[in-house]
Formats: structure tokens, C-alpha cells, sequence
């Protein structure tokens, strides 16, 4: 007979992801929703293209990794015009955002360019994603300048290292 042997580690990430996720929203997923300055955000976002991209914004679409692991929606990163931009910047994820549901799915910005050849890179991590459908933003104290070296936004999902998607950043 096999003998179930739980480390440390693994009871600890167990019990921080459902501190932070209930039974359900692991198994069935959760709806994330945009404040309502988020929302104004994302809709100057696409009526000031030109702004945006002064600004030192950038955008990317999550992608399908496999028949498994997938995501679609677009992902912005730009200064955060919501709080301070001279020090954050802010990671806006769409509200049609959809990602393949997940136990234990992060949010990333990673240096590479190609996650499926060359792995995650450097990365900052932004947070337990949030829901694994709709829109959701996400603070990062630097400013936008620091935040060039980074290339994607990548979901993973850290309890079994796999990465979900990624939107590669233009």
C-alpha cells in the first residue's frame, strides 16, 4: 500500500491558498470584477491609444498554451494614474478575461519573451490571481520605467509549476 506523505511546504501553501480561496472558487472558479475607476481606466485606455502608449503603456493577449491550459483577454501595464504614477504601476486585466481555472494560479511580470522555451526568467510577483475570469488590476511599486525589462504577464499556477498563459507585452 502507497503511503501519503504531505511535506511542510505543501501544508503551508495548502492552507495560505484557502485563506485566501474558498473550496469552491478552487474547483469552480471566481468572477473578478474592476472598481469603477478601474473600469474608467480601461476605457480611457482604449479611447486614448496614443496617451497610453506615451505613457510608456503596453499591452499583450493571454494565449493558449495547450488543449488544457489556456487564457484569452487583453492585459495592459502602464503608470498608475489611479494612484501615485511617479512611484506604481498598474497591471489591468480585461474584463473578458477567461483563464483555464486552477488550485493555486499567480499573476507574474516575467523578463522572457518565450515562457514555453525559455522559462519564467526574472520575475516580480503581482499576487494570487484574483478570479480566473473577468477583469482585474494589480499595483506594482515601481514605476513604469523600472517595469521595461519585463516582457509578459504570466498565469501560473505555483503548487504544480505550470504555466496556464501568458500575454506577451508590446
Amino acid at each position: 500500500m502507497a503511503k501519503l506523505s504531505l511535506s511542510p511546504k505543501f501544508i503551508k501553501e495548502v492552507f495560505l491558498l484557502f485563506r485566501e480561496k474558498s473550496l469552491k472558487d478552487v474547483f469552480f472558479g471566481k468572477k473578478a470584477t474592476l472598481s469603477s475607476s478601474e473600469k474608467q481606466l480601461a476605457s480611457w485606455i482604449k479611447e486614448h491609444p496614443d496617451e497610453f502608449k506615451r505613457l510608456g503603456g503596453r499591452h499583450g493577449s493571454f494565449v493558449k498554451i495547450d488543449p488544457i491550459h489556456k487564457g484569452e483577454g487583453m492585459v495592459y501595464i502602464l503608470p498608475d494614474i489611479v494612484g501615485d504614477k511617479t512611484k506604481s504601476s498598474r497591471v489591468l486585466l480585461s474584463e473578458s478575461t477567461k483563464v483555464t481555472n486552477g488550485p493555486d494560479l499567480w499573476v507574474y511580470l516575467s523578463t522572457s519573451k518565450d515562457i514555453k522555451k525559455e522559462g519564467l526568467g526574472a520575475y516580480l510577483n503581482l499576487g494570487l490571481m484574483k478570479g480566473n475570469k473577468g477583469g482585474q488590476s494589480y499595483v506594482v511599486e515601481k514605476s513604469i520605467a523600472e517595469l521595461v525589462p519585463y516582457n509578459s504577464v504570466v498565469i501560473w499556477c505555483k503548487q504544480f509549476s505550470v504555466l496556464f498563459t501568458v500575454a506577451t507585452l508590446l
